[in-house]
């Protein structure tokens, strides 16, 4: 596993320094690097990240749980978890227009 780990530090160095290059030599960058200079943003972000790191990990141990103990079959299992994917669904189609409507001026 260590070695997978470090296979993906040494990707994500590359990707750094190779965005940082293209923007030195005045090149359009899909990810420019000075979005991380944003303390509000990189908190957004971070959190963002913890939260679908639980989500993932909530959906991987009840699918498991459904499987294994309560014998369910992987349809059954999925249609049990489709109303949490509706429910995600429509809270991101929705999120856009709560956040113009709730906007924080501070």
């Amino acid at each position: 596993m260590w070695l997978y780990v470090v296979i993906g530090a040494l990707f994500l160095l590359w990707f750094f320094l190779h965005v940082r290059s293209s923007e030195k030599k005045g090149k359009d960058v899909l990810l420019p690097l000075r979005l991380f200079r944003n303390k509000v943003a990189n908190l957004g972000l971070g959190t963002q990240t913890i939260q679908w790191l639980i989500l993932q990990g909530s959906f991987f141990t009840v699918s498991v749980y459904l499987q294994e103990v309560n014998h369910y079959s992987p349809i059954q299992t999925g249609l049990m978890l489709t109303p949490a994917t509706v429910g995600i669904l429509a809270a991101s189609a929705a999120a856009g227009r709560f956040a113009r409507r709730h906007r924080s001026d501070g």
